[in-house]
């Protein structure tokens, strides 16, 4: 008797288990329900091409939009909770996501890998470029404000938020 395992994603279940049992004598294929993990941002490119979404569990996902498909691209996991914000840079080469466990990360939307990261002693609650992309503008529950340095990702300048 032998088993094969698939996974499959989707945009309803994040992913779903099948196993198909063999033997001489018949065939059962049995679906496993795995938990729904609900969306918590979005970002799309600028050409509405791409949907970017961030997940509770921390995952940001890589979605190509068709007239009549939607495809995942893929997934990137680094986070270690929710992802609260998502942008995407003009060029769409690249996005930065936000989230609760304290880091900000700057994606490549090319190679779907981590090019940067930041972190700070708060749950980064929102992220936008700069107009001029050369910084990041970040908020948190540290109730500051926070200009990083997009090629370089340190501090660069903070300033205390309004309560």
């Amino acid at each position: 008797m032998s088993y094969l395992h698939a996974e499959l994603p989707g945009p309803i279940l994040h992913s779903a288990s099948v196993f198909v049992r063999t033997s001489c004598v018949c065939v059962c294929v049995c679906v496993c329900v795995c938990v729904v993990t609900q969306v918590t941002s979005l970002a799309s490119t600028s050409d509405s091409s791409k949907l970017i979404s961030g997940g509770e569990e921390g995952m940001v996902r890589v979605w190509r939009i068709g007239k009549q498909s939607q495809t995942l691209e893929a997934s990137m996991k680094d986070h270690r909770g929710s992802v609260n914000s998502i942008r995407v840079r003009k060029d769409d080469a690249e996005c930065v996501s936000a989230s609760s466990d304290g880091s900000c990360i700057i994606w490549d939307l090319t190679t779907f890998k981590r090019r940067t990261s930041l972190f700070a002693n708060t749950f980064f609650k929102s992220v936008i470029y700069h107009p001029d992309e050369s910084q990041l503008v970040t908020t948190g529950t540290d109730r500051k404000v926070r200009l990083v340095n997009n090629t370089h990702t340190h501090t660069h300048a903070r300033a205390r938020a309004e309560p």
